[in-house]
């Protein structure tokens, strides 16, 4: 009887796990599809953020992505010839320091300064040290937008520490953040994958050659820090599924807790790590199991007290902050920008008074205007949710650039040359190629994996990725919104690339052996 209820649960993970399967199989044929056929970019002024639609060829993505694999199988084939007795872990440990040194280069000579939230943020970090707390009245900037004051609450202990305004120490603190991302990955990927070397060199490979990841090292907002805080999480959650350590726990509780504080959209990825332990619990309930899910949601709770505790008292019973479905009904909006930042909420606001259900209620008919638009029109639905996907799905560059061209100061000649030289259309072509390698690899896995993997776990980054989706799919649209789950899948992208070179060595190898040298019978 027991065994029987047993499989019955293992049964019902499988079967979960499968129709996740389906979804994220369904979603990343549509992103290779797309990406195979065009792509969209920033415009020569990198003042403007929006991106435009560029023809892509067919042919050219194919052959540039044949040159990249036959040289990805010949990096391969040589350090499993002659790198057998390297330590996989050393190799890891080097690329680390590889890009530590490379992030900390970028942040000197690009010497970008912060704009747009990044300056906003900035400035109210040093007004709350000077005692300055006007933009917590009504209608001012951390009323409207509370979300911002956990990372205005980091912001603040890096002045404390490095002198008042010292935003170029939140650049160094990103940089930091660049080799604990890569450092997670691999994690992961030895767990997932149960220790492939080829894969994780295939992971540590592409970490390298990954140019927004460097880009996004001197933006002082919550990206970098947050998604490598979410790696940590995912990493310490399968390593608890493996074998429980309080320590691991300890580190996963901390981690979501400041993921969260930091960007509060990371939620998603806490979501994505709850329904994977929510369905564990199903299979097989262990406590050990349950405590990491009352680890998350205490991480996440003490980060949002601590938040309340120091600004709640402080801001007054009239100070409401934007509602939400504002951002969804601007998710909506059309014209050149699907979707996309137009400035409707902070209108709508403003027009109401600062009052959140006179502009909650705007936002609410707004959005059913839309849905009766859809209703009475599919193929108006379909068009804008494919310009809307496309445009932030199929930007490989993923605004890198755009969310930080304020130049504080001279250049360096080669940043120089990235941001206005030939070399930024190189970068372009080949994370053009790199994209379409990532979702070609993905849906390689997916499709290798299929049978072998039926526990949950294994596609834990992947939930992530789902979510983030579905939630850019309602809320307003921005490339770089997306750029944290392009990271999350690269994990997963590279063992899929290492999947297809086994598969395609295999191939030439029995080629070679099937033919009969000339002249032999």
């Amino acid at each position: 009887m027991a065994e029987t209820v047993k499989s019955r649960r293992e049964r019902f993970e499988a079967l979960l796990t499968g129709i996740f399967w389906l979804l994220a199989a369904g979603m990343f044929a549509m992103f290779l599809y797309y990406s195979m056929g065009m792509t969209w970019e920033n415009g020569p002024d990198l003042a403007d953020e929006f991106v435009y639609f560029k023809p892509d060829s067919l042919l050219n993505n194919v052959w540039w992505t044949a040159v990249s694999l036959a040289a990805a199988l010949t990096i391969c084939t040589l350090f499993k010839k002659y790198g057998s007795r390297i330590s996989m872990d050393m190799v890891s440990a080097a690329v680390c320091l590889l890009a530590l040194s490379a992030s900390i280069w970028w942040v000197g000579a690009s010497n970008t300064s912060p704009q747009s939230d990044q300056y906003k943020l900035c400035i109210l970090a040093s007004e709350f040290e000077a005692g300055d707390l006007s933009s917590l009245q009504p209608g001012a900037y951390a009323a409207r937008h509370s979300h911002q004051l956990g990372l205005v609450t980091i912001l603040r202990i890096f002045y404390r520490l490095f002198g008042d305004g010292n935003y170029r120490s939140f650049q160094y603190f990103s940089a930091w953040m660049v080799p604990v991302i890569i450092f997670s990955g691999d994690g992961i990927l030895k767990v997932i994958t149960k220790g492939s070397r080829q894969a994780r060199l295939c992971y540590l490979v592409s970490m390298v050659l990954c140019v927004p990841l460097y880009l996004y090292v001197p933006f002082v907002y919550g990206e970098l820090c947050s998604t490598a805080l979410a790696m940590v999480s995912a990493w310490m959650i399968l390593e608890c599924l493996t074998r429980f350590s309080w320590i691991r726990w300890l580190v996963l509780t901390g981690a979501m807790g400041l993921a969260v504080m930091a960007r509060q959209n990371t939620l998603i990825f806490a979501i994505g790590f709850l329904l994977v332990i929510i369905i564990k619990l199903f299979g097989r309930f262990k406590w050990q199991t349950a405590v990491l899910g009352l680890g998350i949601m205490a991480g996440i709770g003490a980060g949002r007290l601590a938040v309340h505790g120091i600004y709640g008292p402080l801001t007054p019973a009239e100070s409401k902050p934007l509602p939400y479905i504002l951002y969804v009904a601007m998710g909506t909006m059309d014209g050149d920008r699907p979707g996309w930042y137009n400035d409707y909420h902070q209108s709508v606001y403003r027009s109401s008074g600062w009052d959140p259900k006179k502009a909650g209620d705007q936002g609410y008919r707004d959005l059913q205007a839309f849905l009766e638009q859809c209703r009475n029109d599919p193929d108006y639905a379909i068009d804008f949710y494919y310009r809307k996907i496309n445009t932030q799905w199929n930007v490989p560059m993923y605004q890198s650039l755009a969310m930080n061209s304020q130049a504080a100061g001279p250049q360096s000649r080669l940043a120089e040359k990235v941001y206005t030289g030939r070399l930024r259309h190189w970068l372009e072509q080949w994370m053009n190629i790199y994209q379409i390698l990532v979702y070609g690899g993905v849906l390689f896995l997916l499709a290798e994996k299929r049978r072998q993997w039926t526990t949950i776990e294994n596609y834990i980054l992947l939930i992530c990725v789902f979510g983030g989706f579905l939630f850019s799919l309602m809320w307003e649209a921005k490339t770089r919104y997306v750029f944290p789950y392009f990271i999350a899948m690269i994990p997963y992208g590279a063992a899929g690339v290492w999947a297809l070179l086994e598969v395609l060595d295999r191939k030439i190898r029995k080629t070679h052996k099937g033919k009969i040298p000339h002249g032999r019978a």
